[in-house]
């Protein structure tokens, strides 16, 4: 139309409004769009989600950012076993061609599945930058300078690569104990580890 669209990009949800708004377009004289309907990512049960699956609570198990990007992705292109690491890579390689044809159902052992795999793949940068969105968002913050800036608890978590609430838990229990005195045999055991 006027502002220059080419491509409509929509979930296949919207096929059966095509019509009408072809007849919209012919009516007001538009230059013709390229439509492109890609599948839906539903529930379980193969319903709309419709906030079921939300951002924060993936989040708040452990779910890293970057796995569930790849998730979503990987669920309506390509191989569905294809990590991308990155936006960016999965824009270098995407291809029309490779969209699904299908809608896809939220699977939370795939997604566990990936987050695993991904976990292990970040860099260490970026790990760290998982472990400190995790503890912004749900950690106490009396505690989190102690967690995010002890160059040893750093290499400790690296070394175990767990998902972010996993590792703040370990490290929690271990740093803060609730209800009796920390285990000065574990608490050796880690330093050497660390060392």
């Amino acid at each position: 139309g006027e502002l220059g669209t080419t491509h409509i990009v929509r979930g296949q949800d919207k096929i059966t409004s095509s019509l009408i708004q072809e007849m919209i377009r012919i009516a007001l004289g538009f230059p013709p769009p390229k439509y492109i309907h890609v599948p839906l990512l539903l529930d379980e049960r193969g319903k709309r989600t419709g906030g079921y699956i939300q951002f924060d609570n993936l989040l708040k198990v452990g779910v890293v950012k970057e796995a569930l990007m790849s998730y979503i992705l990987s669920s309506g292109y390509g191989n569905p076993d294809e990590i991308f690491l990155s936006l960016e890579e999965f824009i270098a390689k995407f291809n029309l061609q490779n969209l699904h044809k299908n809608n896809t159902r939220f699977c939370a052992k795939k997604l566990d599945k990936i987050n695993k795999r991904v976990i292990r793949s970040l860099s260490s940068n970026q790990y760290q930058q998982s472990i400190q969105l995790y503890v912004d968002r749900f950690y106490d913050t009396g505690k989190v300078k102690v967690i995010t800036e002890d160059a040893d608890i750093k290499l400790f978590l690296e070394e175990f690569r767990m998902n972010p609430r996993e590792s703040i838990d370990l490290v929690d229990r271990i740093m803060f104990p609730r209800e009796m005195p920390p285990d000065s045999a574990l608490i050796g055991c880690i330093r050497q580890i660390v060392e």
